[in-house]
């Protein structure tokens, strides 16, 4: 899926707590973050699949950021403090 203006939204949603997290490098230059079930996969890699550039490394700020507010969210909603 592409971030691009003027493309088709897919939207795809996992709610199973087995998912498969991976990561690895492709041809000794390209990182890739899959996640996925057995039913289905999403890949993160590099733009175009080239070199990482800037806007990769800030994507990767991105999720990492992400995953540790969803994180947190999960610890209080599983010790009882969020907010009703």
């Amino acid at each position: 899926m592409s971030e691009r203006p003027g493309k088709i939204h897919r939207s795809v949603s996992f709610y199973d707590a087995r998912l498969r997290i991976s990561t690895g490098v492709v041809e000794d230059y390209r990182p890739y973050l899959t996640i996925g079930t057995d039913s289905a996969e999403m890949t993160v890699s590099t733009t175009g699949g080239g070199p990482v550039t800037l806007a990769d490394l800030e994507l990767a700020e991105r999720l990492v950021a992400a995953a540790r507010d969803y994180r947190s969210k999960c610890r209080a909603a599983y010790t009882g403090a969020l907010p009703a």
